[in-house]
């Protein structure tokens, strides 16, 4: 379970930076694409990222780099600015 891998200090991070990312979003958000964001969000938390800004970035990356299959539904649901 991903509470065992982490402390509660990262955890909440994580928390705050996959909200920040998915309320950027137009429209709401699939949970698959949430689900990609979060992925990217504990990859980098894995690596080492602990700050809300680090993790955001990493999920935002995610959304950026998301496949088309996933996002196919989801393309006007896209970050501007990002």
């Amino acid at each position: 379970m991903i509470q065992d891998d982490f402390d509660s200090r990262t955890l909440t991070a994580m928390n705050m930076a996959l909200n920040d990312v998915c309320l950027g979003l137009n429209n709401g958000v699939s949970h698959d694409v949430r689900r990609h964001i979060a992925e990217g969000i504990i990859q980098s938390a894995m690596s080492g990222g602990k700050t809300i800004a680090e993790l955001t970035a990493a999920g935002q990356a995610a959304l950026l780099n998301m496949p088309t299959e996933e996002s196919s539904t989801d393309s006007a649901a896209r970050v501007s600015g990002i």
